[in-house]
């Protein structure tokens, strides 16, 4: 209600019938589609045609006007000017004495005058409503008149959406609860609300379904059930599909097979579904009292609702077994080729070296840090004195000697080093052997229970072209040459020492055989099946407790692995876990003896330097209680 409306209003109420309808009549002009001022002007104007042209205009603007309806105009006597609406004639009474004898009528008692027609101020004609205005307001009023959609049928469509959107939930991948960059859909925008989170994408998914369900609520019922046979074949159609493909995945098939072709058939059996649902409830001869299958329909609406719940629930569980991403405050910067070794006397995992970009000119940019892992956090340490920056080297824990021993890499300016260099706990100290081995990179280090001593076995010196499958021993003071046989040229290879079979273990890429085993000085190649593809720049650690071995990751030219790999003695097996590190070559693992787990750090991913940490528990076995 504009200004105009209001004064002339409140003029009319003061009995100022002049003024209001001045004031009124410039109400409409400014906005005639004001139905206030035009209800005032149907009280104020003097003559019945004007009131019932008012009267006319809001019947046209608003047909369900209770005003207009319940006030007809008086068409058989004009209204007057008086100050007061003048009652219809009635007949007089008569007197008591006769009608001779009549109430004698004052001056103040006679009705005021009728103006003359010339003087009676006619009411301006205002246009029709725009026709383009006037069919869309009567479509609109279209859309949302009776008849309905059956209830039934818009409950079922909300459920149908309710499922898709916790199906959603369940499909996305087990690291997607603990990283929601993970998410994939398919579809931008659902994609995009599942990175914000799974609580908002529940949120936002929850008011569309609310939405749509007002909308089929409100809707004409031919309006309504073509929304509601598109969305919910669509949503069904969803459904059966994730549906069909979960057990196809459950019964181990392949994803071609499971879920990559029937895609008509599920679409004909969804829309033979809707079919169904639709002839049931839009034929179905109208019920006194809920029926049976009325009450049925409800419970299994509930049970199928509380079902939903509890598999968002589990989803959104973190695995208790297999890979697990681990949050630590304070990591070491990302990188690859840097090596670790884990002192089993104090517990610590020592980190040293590694590199964080390959410079032009073919040169790594090597790192010249110290980081120690005590099971919880990692810290920096800060020796008066460190080896030169390295990367592709190699290390090992003395468990006669109880220091950490470190051997050879890539130095500043891809210079191969052929120096050594041992940690104790608190410092570096360099070591100055009469005898040492040819400078190399890419070679292993491990410690031989059986001979008390280091051993170092293979690598490259990439200037000289040379690819080693020799050994050496180190006694804390000079290095010596072990003689083999039958030895396999190794660089960028797996090697850990089996305690439990008193063997070494090597995976060696290329050639018939990648899997190796050492002992008594003489290399011998084992026939398995199945096996590892053959890579570089893998990771390999021994389980001294179950003499369990296991391999992650590598380098190969199709790509980058991000398999797992578990040795028993005898044979490899592939572990499917529901969360697995990136693929990534060149990174560090080892066994935290505090936790009880495999650990993984760092690594490059063929983008990224990375400085992530990943604990892996194995599945309850016999080897592994």
């Amino acid at each position: 209600m504009n200004d105009l409306t209001r004064q002339g209003l409140a003029a009319l109420k003061n009995n100022n019938r002049a003024e209001a309808e001045r004031l009124l009549r410039a109400a409409v002009a400014a906005d005639e589609r004001d139905l206030a001022a035009w209800a005032g002007l149907s009280l104020v104007l003097p003559t019945a045609a004007e009131q019932r042209y008012c009267l006319e205009k809001l019947l046209a603007l608003d047909p369900d006007n209770a005003f207009a309806r319940n006030r007809p105009p008086a068409l058989a006597q004009p209204a007057t000017t008086s100050a007061r609406p003048v009652a219809p004639a009635a007949e007089a009474p008569t007197s008591p004495a006769g009608p001779d004898h009549q109430p004698t009528a004052t001056p103040g008692d006679e009705p005021a005058a009728a103006p003359p027609a010339a003087d009676m101020p006619a009411i301006t004609p205002l246009r029709e409503p725009n026709p383009v205005r006037r069919v869309t307001f009567a479509f609109v009023r279209r859309l949302f008149a009776p008849a309905y959609l059956p209830a039934a049928l818009v409950w079922l469509a909300m459920l149908l959406m309710a499922t898709a959107g916790v199906f959603t939930l369940v499909g996305q991948a087990p690291a997607y609860w603990l990283n929601h960059s993970q998410a994939h859909s398919g579809e931008q925008v659902i994609d995009q609300l599942l990175v914000a989170g799974p609580w908002l994408f529940l949120a936002a998914w929850l008011g569309y379904t609310l939405l749509v369900g007002l909308l089929l609520t409100l809707l004409n019922r031919n309006l309504a059930l073509l929304l509601w046979t598109g969305l919910s074949f669509f949503h069904l159609r969803h459904n059966i599909i994730w549906t069909f493909c979960a057990f196809g995945r459950a019964l181990r098939q392949p994803f071609t097979t499971a879920c990559g072709s029937p895609w008509l058939l599920l679409s004909l059996l969804g829309v033979a579904v809707l079919g169904l649902v639709l002839a049931g409830a839009l034929f179905r001869p109208a019920q006194p009292r809920p029926s049976r299958r009325l009450h049925a329909g409800r419970l299994a609406a509930v049970a199928w609702s509380l079902l939903l719940v509890a598999m968002l629930a589990s989803a959104s569980q973190p695995p208790r077994q297999g890979w697990a991403p681990l949050t630590i405050e304070n990591v070491p910067p990302g990188r690859i080729y840097g090596q670790i070794a884990y002192d089993t006397e104090r517990d610590l995992a020592i980190l040293f070296g590694g590199a964080d970009a390959y410079l032009t000119g073919g040169h790594w940019q090597t790192m010249q840090d110290t980081w120690i892992w005590d099971g919880q956090v990692w810290q920096q340490a800060n020796p008066a004195q460190q080896p030169p920056g390295r990367a592709k080297h190699a290390m090992v824990y003395d468990e006669r000697r109880g220091v950490v021993v470190l051997f050879g890499g890539i130095g500043p300016g891809s210079s191969y080093l052929t120096d050594t260099w041992e940690w104790d706990g608190q410092a570096w100290q360099r070591m100055t052997p009469d005898i040492a081995p040819p400078a190399r990179c890419c070679h292993q280090l491990i410690f031989d229970p059986q001979r008390q001593k280091v051993v170092l076995y293979g690598g490259l010196n990439e200037p000289t072209g040379v690819f080693f499958n020799d050994a050496w021993e180190w006694d804390g003071q000079n290095w010596q040459p072990i003689p083999l046989t039958g030895s396999p040229l190794a660089a960028g290879f797996g090697l850990v020492y089996d305690s439990q079979q008193n063997r070494a273990l090597a995976y060696v890429p290329g050639g018939a055989s990648a899997t190796w085993v050492w002992q008594q000085d003489q290399w011998s190649p084992l026939a398995l099946s199945p096996v590892p593809v053959s890579r570089t720049d893998l990771s390999m650690v021994y389980d001294r407790n179950t003499g369990q071995t296991l391999l992650f990751g590598g380098f190969i030219p199709e790509g980058i692995r991000h398999d797992t790999w578990l040795f028993d003695g005898t044979a490899w097996q592939e572990l499917q876990t529901p969360l697995f590190p990136s693929g990534r070559w060149g990174q560090v693992m080892f066994y935290d003896e505090t936790r009880g787990r495999f650990l993984l750090f760092g690594g490059f991913d063929g983008e990224n330097y990375l400085n992530d940490m990943w604990e892996l528990a194995l599945p309850q076995t016999a080897n592994n209680p």
